[in-house]
């Protein structure tokens, strides 16, 4: 019995189309830059866009996608409980005292936030995000966390606690003149938190949501998590970000 042959045309496009397939399957997995992140939600909104008070796992699947932290867990692609390996993010190393109380993480080169600013991420930012962890207008979600972590923490936050809120001024002022004992930037690159007591958890702390770096000239134009922050946010560690939409659309 003689097979059917298709018609020389027909073979050719054959052909053409499986290159044509081969060609997209090739280029989808060579990463690309630019384009839109969408994150569905089972709930109508996240309860929080801001590192600081975001506390549910809606916020934090977000907050994970645009922000980085000084150390983070690798992810395993197995499941959840495989991924328990702190490695480094936005530090590239650090060191621990003999007693265990201080840590001092080195920052990585080549690391910048973007959207409303492109400059460079150094030490400061870090020491300006835990400053701000005692903002009256909105305190960090899990303040219970840090109360040991910092040395000092808790006696800053306490007079903090004395500005009044809706009072942007007031609350930069506060910041600006007034230090936390156990958190401090010698230079650009070099961060140094101290505690008053060995914490097994202090890496773990350090890997969440909360210790994100954020750059003050943005965000102290704005209250803690507000529309205009939202509209705002400048993103972590990232090379190239353009826009952030935030609402029931995306989220």
């Amino acid at each position: 019995m003689r097979k059917a042959r298709w018609p020389l045309a027909g073979q050719s496009m054959l052909l053409a189309l499986m290159a044509t397939a081969a060609l997209n399957a090739t280029a989808a997995e060579v990463p690309q830059s630019g384009g839109t992140l969408r994150i569905a939600s089972l709930q109508s909104d996240i309860d929080a866009f801001d590192p600081q008070t975001g506390y549910s796992v809606d916020s934090w699947e977000i907050m994970r996608a645009v922000t980085r932290q000084l150390v983070t867990y690798a992810g395993s692609p197995q499941s959840l409980k495989d991924d328990t390996a702190l490695v480094p993010d936005l530090a590239k190393s650090w060191d621990v005292s003999a007693d265990g109380k201080t840590y001092t993480f080195h920052l990585r080169d080549g690391i910048h936030f973007a959207g409303p600013t492109t400059r460079p991420i150094v030490a400061k930012d870090f020491v300006y995000t835990i400053k701000r962890f005692c903002d009256p207008n909105k305190p960090v979600a899990a303040v219970n966390y840090f109360n040991l972590a910092f040395s000092g923490f808790a006696a800053y936050c306490k007079d903090f606690s004395r500005v009044p809120t809706g009072d942007l001024a007031a609350t930069q002022a506060f910041i600006d003149s007034h230090e936390i004992a156990g958190v401090s930037a010698p230079d650009d690159k070099t961060l140094v938190l101290r505690s008053d007591s060995k914490n097994y958890d202090f890496l773990n702390i350090l890997s969440m949501n909360f210790v994100t770096p954020l750059p003050e000239e943005i965000v102290a134009k704005y209250y803690p998590d507000s529309p205009e922050l939202r509209k705002h946010f400048p993103p972590a560690g990232l090379i190239a970000w353009r826009s952030i939409k935030v609402g029931r659309s995306y989220c």
